[in-house]
C-alpha cells in the first residue's frame, strides 16, 4: 500500500470502532503515521470549524464536512487505499490547525454557541470517537 499523501480521503480502520472517513492533512516525517481530520456527511451539524467540500472537489459521491478541529494521528497501516482526493485550491486545509479565515463563508457553519447548542453533543461524540480511534497511535508516538 502506498504511503498516505495529504489531500487524500481514506477510510480509517481502528480497533473497537467502525471505520471513519478521514482526510490526510499531513505526513509525519520518518514515522509510518500521518495526521488526519475526521470527515462527515452530517452537513446539518456544521460549526465554525467545519469546512464543506462538494462532490466535485473531493471525488466522493456526496458533499462532506472536514472537521478541522478534530485532527488525530493514525498509523499508515490503519488507512485503506484512497477513495477521493481534494482538488487544488484547498492547500490551506492541509494543516494540523488550518486558518478557517481562508475559507469562503458559505463553506463554514455557524459558531457553536455552547452546551445548549444542539450541535455541542454531536461535536463531543466526534471528539470522544477521535480520542478512542487514535489512542494507540498517540501513546506510541508520545512514548507513553
Amino acid at each position: 500500500m502506498a504511503k498516505p499523501k495529504p489531500g487524500e480521503f481514506r477510510a480509517a480502520r481502528f480497533e473497537s470502532a467502525l471505520p471513519r472517513l478521514v482526510l490526510v492533512v499531513a505526513e509525519l516525517p520518518q514515522t509510518p503515521a500521518c495526521i488526519v481530520a475526521l470527515v462527515t456527511n452530517e452537513l446539518e451539524y456544521a460549526t465554525h470549524r467545519d469546512v464543506r467540500i462538494e462532490e466535485s472537489e473531493s471525488g466522493l459521491r456526496y458533499p462532506i464536512l472536514v472537521e478541522t478541529d478534530i485532527t488525530l494521528p493514525a498509523w499508515d497501516k490503519q488507512l485503506d487505499e484512497p477513495i477521493g482526493k481534494l482538488v487544488e485550491g484547498f492547500d490551506w486545509l492541509l494543516r494540523w490547525l488550518p486558518d478557517i479565515c481562508e475559507a469562503e463563508s458559505h463553506r463554514i457553519g455557524l459558531t457553536l454557541q455552547g452546551p445548549w447548542d444542539s450541535r455541542w453533543a454531536w461535536k463531543e461524540r466526534e471528539l470522544n470517537q477521535a480520542q478512542r480511534l487514535s489512542a494507540a497511535c498517540y501513546r506510541e508516538l508520545a512514548g507513553i
